[in-house]
């Protein structure tokens, strides 16, 4: 898998992790 794909795919979970954190904070932390 070339690494770019990789990066993306890192990419995109930090994302999800992030708007997971994101909706369980209820936006109380900017």
């Amino acid at each position: 898998m070339p690494i770019w794909e990789w990066r993306m795919i890192d990419a995109i979970k930090f994302k999800g992790f992030c708007f997971m954190q994101a909706a369980h904070n209820t936006g109380a932390e900017a």
